[in-house]
């Protein structure tokens, strides 16, 4: 994974929970396609299927990556978790037609990564040890004099640029987050849902 293993700050966790007869395939393509339609690079890192007799979990992790330029990431895990789910015919407009039921959970859990690349951090000498480098110095003031960003509580009291990437990246995650409940039919959310 690279740069993404750096750490940034986390955002607090959003989820949507919600079960009943839903066509699976539908709901993976339209959050695909909304979150690539922001400019992200999407992949899936890791999907487990548990079998246990007549009903299946599935469990499937997405990295969500946008470079915003060469010091700052924008990041978003995506983590589904589909409980007792199971094949099921319904009747859907006079037509009976194969859905999956079950419950379903949907995390978003959205990052700010400052120096993706690592340019600006410690480095190691040849026998693995880690040195402060005037790079590595700069990088502290650099965050907190040019981006405003305060270490404390860098989501809620930064200014500047730092702020309006937080801001920015906030309302990435809404929309996602809001686009999916919209087409579930659920009441969009204004402010975060923590878990």
């Amino acid at each position: 994974m690279g740069a993404y293993d750096i750490g940034g700050d986390k955002f607090p966790k959003v989820k949507i929970d919600f079960s009943g007869p839903i066509k699976l395939s539908s709901l993976y393509e339209t959050l695909w396609d909304k979150i690539r339609s922001l400019d992200y690079t999407v992949y899936e890192s890791s999907y487990r299927k548990v079998v246990r007799g007549p009903v299946t979990d599935l469990f499937i992790s997405w990295n969500c990556m946008r470079k915003i330029n060469s010091y700052v990431l924008f990041a978003i895990t995506v983590d589904f978790e589909f409980y007792n789910t199971k094949e099921a015919e319904i009747v859907e407009n006079g037509k009976n037609v194969k859905r999956t039921k079950g419950f379903y959970r949907i995390k978003f859990q959205p990052e700010l990564i400052l120096d993706w690349a690592g340019d600006w951090v410690k480095s190691k000498d040849d026998k693995g040890r880690m040195h402060h480098n005037f790079r590595s110095f700069l990088r502290e003031r650099y965050d907190s004099v040019i981006y405003g960003r305060k270490p404390n509580n860098p989501l809620t009291h930064s200014f500047g640029q730092y702020k309006r990437f937080v801001v920015k990246l906030d309302e990435h995650n809404k929309l996602i987050v809001n686009y999916l409940r919209s087409f579930y039919g659920m009441v969009p959310i204004s402010g975060i849902e923590e878990i």
